[in-house]
């Protein structure tokens, strides 16, 4: 009998969030593992090799790093095909994947260093008029010329969708006008979240409420409506109440 794979992250969308989707929606069965504790975080944290999450294990492979991670499961759901790109035998072909990949990962950790700063709160407006509309801008503008009017390589979804819209779905949260102004980006980000599967992990209470962690705190998604007293159970501080 096949082991159901497992993903290892915390109470939080963050850096797991993007192979979250990407199983959910293609109906993969995964073990969704969430760590809540200080001592369940102790003792996992000795047996990966960085000391850090997510972690993807399967009956192959035991990977630690989100992006390795997001890479691997493209390949074995056979969501990097070259159908459709020119030079279909070319390495150079595959390398438009791993470009935006690693934009895309460059702008994520951008907004979540941003968050950290001390003044972050007095300075959003600043931010979003600045270097997040010219991100996202350019952005689109890749998007725009590379895509196939829906998708952002070719004409079939692939693992850079999950993580543009993982992205944009925090861009969303926290700077809606600003995702507003790029059209096409909020277009992307409306046609993946009425995904069948999505929209059902989207509304089926499992989805953390948590993005990440800020400097004052936990970063909650503002559209989801919390439960009075419902806390955020996390491995570094003592649980803390979301709701009022």
């Amino acid at each position: 009998m096949a082991v159901r794979p497992t993903l290892s992250y915390f109470e939080l969308r963050g850096r797991a969030e993007a192979s979250r989707l990407l199983l959910g929606d293609l109906g993969v069965e995964f073990i969704d593992r969430r760590i809540t504790s200080p001592e369940e975080w102790e003792a996992l944290k000795q047996d990966v090799p960085f000391g850090g999450l997510p972690r993807y294990q399967d009956e192959r492979v035991d990977l630690t790093q989100s992006h390795a991670i997001l890479r691997y499961l493209a390949r074995t759901q056979g969501l990097v095909g070259l159908d459709g790109l020119p030079g279909e035998n070319d390495a150079a072909a595959w390398v438009v994947y791993d470009e935006i990949q690693e934009v895309l990962s460059e702008t994520q950790e951008h907004l979540w260093r941003f968050a950290w700063e001390a003044d972050y709160q007095d300075t959003g407006e600043t931010y979003a008029n600045g270097i997040l509309r010219w991100f996202l801008g350019a952005l689109q503008q890749w998007y725009s010329e590379h895509g196939e009017g829906e998708y952002w390589v070719g004409d079939t979804i692939s693992h850079i969708d999950y993580l543009a819209f993982a992205y944009l779905d925090e861009v969303r949260a926290f700077f809606p006008e600003t995702l507003a102004r790029v059209e096409l980006l909020a277009a992307f980000h409306a046609r993946m979240q009425a995904r069948p599967r999505i929209a059902e992990y989207i509304d089926s209470g499992h989805r953390p409420v948590v993005f990440g962690m800020a400097v004052d705190g936990p970063k909650v998604d503002p559209d989801v409506t919390l439960e009075p007293g419902q806390m955020f159970h996390n491995p570094w501080t003592q649980p803390i109440v979301l709701g009022g």
